[in-house]
This record gives C-alpha cells, sequence and structure tokens, in this order.
C-alpha cells in the first residue's frame, strides 16, 4: 500500500471526508458510476479461468528460473548467483530505493549484481522496470523521476481540496493524479519496452504486482511475455505500472481487459512471488541436474519504515482508524518476509538448496524535514541522500529476522 493515505496532511481532510461517508452511501446509491453487468456464474468463472492462468504462467516462470539457473551454472551470466531483488511500495518513499540503487553502483565491497528477477508492488514496480536493465543510466533517470515532483504532485479533489465532492458523486478517486499519470507516462517509452524484451530473452524476469478487484485476486503481471504478445507494448506497461501504484479510493482503478485493478499493496506489501513455486524450481533443477542449483540470493527494498513506532492512542474514531491502518501496513510488509524466511530454512536445513536473504529499510530514526506534506523538495532530497549513503555502505545490508 502506499503511504501517503497515512500522511498527516493528507490524513485531516481524509477525516473531514470521511465524516460524509454515511451521507454519501445514500447519495452513492443513485450516482453509481456504470460498469457492464455479470452474473456471480460468470464473475466465479473467471476467477476460475485467472487462476487456471496464473498457475499455467508460473510453469513458465518456474522452467524460465531453471534456464537462467543453468545459465548461471554455465558461467554465461556476470555473476555465479541467481539474483532476485524485491522491491516494496512507499509513495514519495521510492526515492529512497531508488538512490540506494545507485549508491550501490558506487559500492566496491559488495558489486550491485546483474539481477535475474526483479519483482515491485506499487511505487516499487516503478523502479523494477527500470532496474532491469542494469544500465546506471536508467537508474539515475528513475531517481531524478522522483526528485523532479513537488507538494502538488497528488492532491485531493473538490472544494478547497477536501476530497468530499468525489465521495457524494461516488466518483472512481478522491485524489488527483492526473500529474502522476502523466508523468508515469512520460517515463515510459521505446527504450524501456525493449530492455524488457531484452531481459525477458535471457530468461531475466520482471514482475509488478496489482489487485484484481472484480474477481478478489493478487495477479502478478510478468512484464516480459506481456509486452511479447501486446498489440501495444508501451500502452501495456503503461496501464500495468499505473494499475500496480493504483491507491484504493485515493486513485483511479484502472481497467485492463474489463476487470478493475488497484495497487499491489492493497494485498502484498512485498512482491514475493508464491513461495511453493521456490521448492518446485529447486526440485525440477536437481532433477535435471543431479544436485543443487547456484546460490540464490534475495535483496529486498523496503522504501519505508519497518515497526510502528509506539504511542499512545486517543480514542477517537480517526485516530483509531489512523493507527489501525499503520499497524496493518507493517504486516503486509513484514509477514511475506517472514514467510520466505521460513522457506529459505527449510530448503537451507533439508540440504536442497542454499538461499541468502538481506534486506534494507529506511531507518526508524529518520525525520523528515516536512513530515506534514508529502512529495516535498526537500524531503525528496533528503530521502535521496540518505538512500545514497545507504546504498554506497555494505553493512546497510540486514540479515535479522524481522519477527511478526
Amino acid at each position: 500500500m502506499n503511504r501517503w493515505l497515512c500522511n498527516r496532511r493528507s490524513f485531516p481532510r481524509l477525516q473531514i471526508c470521511i465524516a460524509f461517508v454515511t451521507i454519501s452511501l445514500v447519495l452513492a446509491s443513485c450516482s453509481t458510476l456504470p460498469r457492464p453487468e455479470r452474473s456471480d456464474a460468470q464473475l466465479r468463472e473467471q476467477k476460475k479461468a485467472l487462476i487456471e492462468r496464473q498457475t499455467e504462467t508460473l510453469e513458465h516462470v518456474a522452467d524460465t528460473v531453471v534456464t537462467r539457473l543453468e545459465m548461471i551454472q554455465s558461467g554465461a551470466t556476470a555473476d555465479s548467483t541467481y539474483d532476485v531483488l524485491l522491491l516494496s511500495g512507499g509513495g514519495d518513499w521510492g526515492v529512497f530505493g531508488a538512490a540506494f540503487l545507485n549508491g550501490w553502483f558506487e559500492n566496491q565491497e559488495l558489486p550491485i549484481p546483474e539481477f535475474d528477477y526483479v519483482a515491485g508492488i506499487s511505487t516499487g514496480s516503478l523502479i523494477a522496470a527500470y532496474t532491469i536493465s542494469g544500465e546506471r543510466e536508467r537508474y539515475l533517470e528513475m531517481e531524478q523521476f522522483y526528485l523532479a515532483t513537488d507538494e502538488d504532485f497528488i492532491s485531493l479533489r473538490g472544494p478547497l481540496g477536501l476530497g468530499i465532492l468525489p465521495l457524494i458523486t461516488n466518483s472512481f478517486a478522491i485524489a488527483d493524479t492526473s500529474r502522476v499519470e502523466a508523468a508515469v507516462r512520460g517515463a515510459i517509452d521505446d527504450r524501456l519496452v525493449a530492455d524488457i524484451l531484452r531481459a525477458n530473452q535471457q530468461n531475466r524476469v520482471l514482475v509488478a504486482g496489482a489487485v484484481n478487484l472484480d474477481l478478489g485476486l493478487f495477479t502478478p503481471f510478468y512484464l516480459g511475455p506481456e509486452l511479447e504478445v501486446a498489440q501495444s507494448p508501451t500502452e501495456r506497461l503503461t496501464k500495468i505500472l499505473l494499475a500496480s501504484s493504483a491507491i484504493p479510493a485515493a486513485f483511479q482503478p484502472v481497467e485492463i481487459e474489463g476487470d478493475l485493478y488497484a495497487d499491489g499493496g492493497a494485498s502484498v506489501g512485498i512482491p514475493i512471488f508464491k513461495l511453493e513455486v521456490i521448492p518446485t524450481i529447486v526440485e525440477r533443477y536437481r532433477k535435471l541436474h543431479g544436485k543443487a542449483p547456484p546460490t540464490f540470493r534475495f535483496w529486498l527494498i523496503f522504501n519505508n519504515k519497518l515497526g510502528v513506532r509506539p504511542q499512545v492512542t486517543a480514542r477517537g474514531w480517526s485516530d483509531v482508524l489512523l493507527r489501525s491502518y499503520k499497524v496493518a501496513l507493517q504486516t503486509t510488509l513484514v509477514a511475506p518476509f517472514e514467510s520466505l524466511g521460513l522457506t529459505a530454512d527449510l530448503l537451507e536445513q533439508s540440504g536442497q538448496a542454499s538461499i541468502e536473504l538481506r534486506w534494507v529499510a529506511i531507518p526508524e530514526d529518520f525525520e523528515e524535514v516536512a513530515a506534514n506534506a508529502a512529495f516535498v523538495p526537500q524531503a525528496m532530497q533528503d530521502l535521496s541522500s540518505l538512500g545514497r549513503e545507504m546504498g554506497g555502505d555494505a553493512a546497510s545490508w540486514q540479515t535479522r529476522r524481522l519477527g511478526l
């Protein structure tokens, strides 16, 4: 999910907005935005079909990973390990992750690898798309994408910027994200598409996660295969990345092939693929070659702080709501990481594979110069400097478990 909804500048106005919800629900019943009708039976069949397609896609991904592992084993790649980069959501704090990667380029002690598998959620999906090329120029462009924003990059709709009118009229979103969409569209070009297709030909995987709201499913979009068959690869990529970043209610959902999609963070905080596919990959490789595959290295960049700072919570409904949201957000970040750790432990202890886990997050003691606003230039610059500094220091990477 995106930290924008927890932002102290946005939330007081959201408190006012939510105060109108009861009235809005009544009025909204008369003003629901029309969409094509589908029966329960049709929706169930479509959900079943999507699950089947996802299962087939996972089989293809498993084969792709095995092929890449074979390339690594034969010495046909730059590194002797299979490197997985996972990027969380975080809204404007995505500048931290983008800057961290640039700092990592300058790290001589722990050189940045050529990533074999890159996946992102929300703001992390934008960074992921630029990361797959492995080119420093692209990394710099992504960091500049964030640094070129300002406080008006996202604003609430309606009179006085309170976002009330969209609630009453039941429109698609309470925030005006036209600048966000324009910026994303401007960042996606034929060269980026070519980078992704080239990586796909090298059996490297790029994933952006979103949630299918109609069918109630987290949907990982494997961008290489998606763009291979798309009539307009640039438009397809744009839609997927906008969907992955579309905070529910705040941003407009994105329609893809008749279904509405929203921020992948509504389901998971970090884009770990289905964990059962890891043992499948390991087993498949061992059957083919009679030995363990090359070492897997997972690198997780959390574009957020981990953990919720202790505080006495006021009894007001809005304080409870905000506090609960923050705690829930942290759970979506930590729980998938812990599950990945347990899977790694099982494979390690059984001698099936070697898996290393490393993570980095924005330090708890980092203080924003403008905590009451999002996309503030000075705050963005501070996060950029922090990311650069931490990325250049190998000691920034943590290996300890987070705990639930």
